[in-house]
This record gives structure tokens, C-alpha cells and sequence, in this order.
């Protein structure tokens, strides 16, 4: 997972978020490529259907014109663009231009982009020689639901593994609580990144 944050001073948490999916559903392929959006779900992590913009598109060239788009756009929060499997293999990978444009565009209207990819199989030393302008590489795993909280309260495991300006760090463990909203870190880890989870924006 790249993030690329928004200015400071441009947070907007009650703007609207777009989802571009490459891959538009046909007669042989109704599901498309990409990972498509389950708006219910997603409203248990603080995301109202009124607030999610799809964007079907048939190619994943047309898929990242709209992330940019997106992005660049100042009426909206955030946009999300997943890559499929083969896509993160090689097949249309993003390279440095592209992730350069993607960040130019979140620094113009201000929104939080984040890119999904699946794990390649790469180290933490191959994924952060990758090149990219994002202004960080996260790996993001599944944890074992805890005893207290169980499917209502999932786990994951995060790790750093690229930040500009930073070092990279992890891994820590957090767990969502839908009633308050928030992160919970379970395990130490640097005070800036206790507080982002605080506020919400960490990564």
C-alpha cells in the first residue's frame, strides 16, 4: 500500500471519496479485474455509501486518469486504486513517472490517495528499492480476530516500509473499533505515529 498524504491544511473529512475500479464488468468478465468496492462494508469503517464515488473503468490506463483526476480534484477527500494481481507482477506496473503524477495531483487538491497492491512476494528490501514518489510504502496483513472484539473487531499487521524523510519501521499491530472510529495500537511504537493514529491520519 502507497500513500500519498494531503497538505497539511487540507483536511476534509466529510468530503466525498473515489474508487476507480479498472476493469469494467462485461458479458464474459462481470466482476472486472480490480477489487471492487462493498459499500456496506466499508460503512463500518466510517465510510457513508453517499460518500463513495465508483468509477468504472474499462482500461487500467483509464483507471488511473480518473485516480489523478481524483486527486487532483478539490472537492474530494480521497481516492483508492487497486491493482490486481498481474498488474502488480509486471503487466502495467506504476513507475516512478506515474507515481510522480499521482503525487503532483494530491499536492494540487489536497486529497489522500492510497494505491493497493498485493504482495509480490518482495522482501522489505526489494519493495523499498522500488521506485516511487509516494510519500510512503506500507505492507498491511490480516491478524487473528482478538478474544474480546472478534469479526466486529479486526486486526492487522502494519509495517513501514518506506517514508520520505523517515526510516522505516514495524511491525505493529492494530485493532479497529467502529464504534469510536479509531485504531488501537497494541504494541509500542514512536510517538508521531501513536498521535497519527489518534487524530486518524496515520500513513
Amino acid at each position: 500500500m502507497t500513500c500519498w498524504p494531503p497538505r497539511p491544511a487540507a483536511g476534509r473529512p466529510s468530503a466525498p471519496c473515489c474508487w476507480p475500479a479498472p476493469g469494467a464488468p462485461s458479458c464474459g468478465s462481470p466482476a472486472g479485474e480490480g477489487l471492487l468496492a462493498w459499500p456496506p462494508g466499508l460503512l463500518r469503517f466510517g465510510l457513508a455509501p453517499a460518500s463513495l464515488v465508483l468509477v468504472r473503468a474499462e482500461r487500467w490506463s483509464d483507471a488511473l486518469w480518473a485516480m489523478e483526476e481524483a486527486l487532483r480534484c478539490p472537492a474530494v477527500g480521497g481516492a483508492l486504486l487497486a491493482a490486481s494481481p498481474g498488474r502488480a507482477a509486471g503487466e502495467g506496473r506504476l513507475d516512478l513517472t506515474a507515481t510522480r503524477r499521482l503525487q503532483l495531483a494530491a499536492e494540487a487538491g489536497g486529497a489522500f490517495g492510497l494505491l493497493l497492491r498485493p504482495d509480490a512476494g518482495l522482501s522489505g528490501a526489494e519493495s523499498r528499492a522500488e521506485p516511487s514518489a509516494a510519500a510512503t510504502r506500507w505492507r498491511v496483513g490480516s491478524l487473528p480476530a482478538g478474544a474480546a472484539g472478534g469479526l466486529d473487531e479486526p486486526r492487522w499487521r502494519l509495517e513501514l516500509l518506506r517514508a520520505k524523510g523517515g526510516a522505516p519501521g514495524g511491525p505493529w499491530s492494530v485493532t479497529w473499533h467502529a464504534a469510536t472510529g479509531r485504531l488501537q495500537l497494541e504494541d509500542a511504537a514512536p510517538a508521531p505515529f501513536r498521535e497519527g493514529l489518534a487524530r486518524g491520519t496515520a500513513g
